[in-house]
């Protein structure tokens, strides 16, 4: 028997930010979406990691494997669109993501149900874990 192949399959490519009703606009700062162009990502489970007692990590490219296997693990097309200067209301730019090793896959074992949105806030997944001031 042999693995064929691992990957995450984006199902929700892009994603607007802010990302919840309560939350104000200013909260995205100047983030207006992040966009996966890339909706598969070929990943290996041995570059995953627990987190805490309830998830589980994955970063979506591993810079070491795709030096030996570049073919197997391209780097994916992941862009942050910014607003900026320009033309009309909103003017937006896509800056690409160079360092899409620093981006993660996270999944919550211990809340029910698919919908990420009613997931709750994790520390260190959801914010840095820095302490104000």
């Amino acid at each position: 028997m042999r693995k064929v192949r691992e990957y995450i399959e984006l199902l929700q490519p892009e994603r607007g930010y802010p990302d919840f009703e309560t939350a104000s606009a200013r909260s995205a700062g100047f983030l207006d979406r992040v966009r996966f162009n890339s909706h598969i990502i070929p990943v290996d489970s041995a570059w995953a990691s627990d987190v805490g007692d309830y998830g589980w990590q994955i970063p979506l490219w591993n810079r070491s494997a795709a030096r030996e296997r570049p073919q197997v693990y391209p780097m994916p097309d992941v862009a942050f669109v910014t607003l900026g200067e320009g033309q009309g209301e909103r003017p937006r730019v896509a800056q690409e993501c160079r360092d899409p090793d620093f981006v993660y896959f996270f999944a919550d074992f211990k809340t029910a149900g698919s919908d990420t949105d009613a997931w709750p806030a994790r520390d260190r997944v959801h914010w840095s874990g820095v302490a104000d001031g």
